[in-house]
């Protein structure tokens, strides 16, 4: 197999997987990405939730539960630190 080819192969496979993963709520593969572009994802692949909220990782939240809602945990880089989940 061509070098060439592998690497497409390589790249349709990993687009095919995020693609997956995006289109149900295993956000896993978003951890390490920059908060905004997790944020542009999720609100892609759910157009139902109501918010989508960027929040430090240490910042103090309510802790009512919506399922209207994702949070997207961001360190001091604005990058993403947790797998953000429906609650």
């Amino acid at each position: 197999m061509q070098p060439k080819s592998l690497l497409s192969l390589l790249v349709l496979a990993v687009t095919t997987v995020m693609s997956s993963a995006l289109l149900g709520s295993d956000w896993s593969v978003l951890v390490g990405r920059i908060g905004e572009d997790v944020k542009n994802q999720i609100k892609e692949a759910r157009p139902d939730l109501n918010a989508i909220d960027i929040v430090g990782e240490d910042d103090m939240l309510t802790m009512d539960f919506r399922e209207d809602r994702v949070r997207v945990f961001v360190d001091e880089d604005n990058k993403c630190v947790r797998t953000p989940t429906v609650g």
